[in-house]
């Protein structure tokens, strides 16, 4: 039942209008109550020098508490209208918490870190499990319970292969959802897809413009830390590895190279 005129309902669809009626019914309702507000303080400030003051206090506290909780539900009422939960209907079958992908202008599917044509364009968490065709409220934005997690507080919360994870070293591709601000609450907010291991490059030339990861960098760089570790010289290809070797000076006339592969050792420049 809607509390107060005039009345405030959730928005059903992704239909602009009607979001844009709920924000003006909350807006108008907000002015109310300000001036409600306005009108107690002022009643409290006469009393208080009165007969009685002490009960007039009180009613008016009481009436003061009402209204901010019902303040609290209008503003849970104008997120919700702002577009932190829409409704869609779902593609293949999804559990609650799942995160989701756009479908159609009115489906949402799973999303799949390994699939480039399920990690773009991130709506949030299914809040409700559905079939095919079925109704799926999801969450955008904002703080959400996660129903048995054990998160590390203040540590991101990325898209995972069966669902939620903060370690999501075995994937393709990671996709941030939030952060986890307790063990079982997650403050969603959807970021882009970030390739985390090399082998997509050659794969798919769609990953090309997508961010890469410091996982990413440290692996494609780790031979260049190994290289500068090895003692100084001139650098040769042995095998798959790069390695230095010593240059030693020879004598004569004419350059001649021993060894000059470098699989036996540091090739030997001479002058014959």
């Amino acid at each position: 039942m809607a509390l107060g005129k005039p009345a405030v309902t959730t928005p059903r669809t992704l239909d602009l209008r009607s979001i844009q009626l709920a924000i003006d019914s909350i807006r108008e309702r907000l002015t109310a109550l300000d001036a409600a507000v306005s009108r107690g303080e002022r009643t409290v400030a006469a009393a208080s020098s009165g007969a009685g003051a002490g009960a007039t206090t009180a009613q008016l506290s009481a009436a003061l508490r009402a209204l901010t909780d019902r303040v609290a539900r209008l503003e849970a009422l104008a997120i919700a209208a702002g577009g932190d939960v829409i409704e869609l209907l779902a593609e293949e079958l999804i559990a609650i918490y799942d995160p989701v992908v756009p479908g159609s202008v009115t489906t949402c599917a799973l999303l799949d870190p390994n699939d480039p044509m399920r990690r773009s364009a991130v709506l949030g968490l299914a809040l409700n499990a559905a079939g095919p065709g079925e109704p799926v409220r999801v969450r955008q934005r904002g703080p959400q319970t996660i129903s048995g997690a054990s998160f590390e507080p203040g540590l991101p919360v990325f898209a995972g292969l069966g669902g939620l994870t903060q370690y999501p070293a075995y994937l393709d591709a990671v996709v941030p959802l939030g952060v986890a601000v307790s063990s079982s609450d997650v403050w969603v907010s959807v970021g882009g897809a970030a390739l985390l291991v090399p082998p997509v490059y050659a794969s798919d030339p769609r990953d090309d413009a997508l961010p890469v990861t410091w996982g990413l960098l440290r692996d494609k760089l780790g031979w260049l830390e190994d290289l500068l570790a090895e003692p100084d010289g001139f650098v040769v290809k042995v095998g798959d590895t790069l390695q230095t070797r010593v240059l030693v000076a020879g004598s004569g006339t004419g350059i001649v190279i021993d060894d000059g592969d470098g699989v036996g050792g540091d090739p030997l420049f001479s002058l014959g």
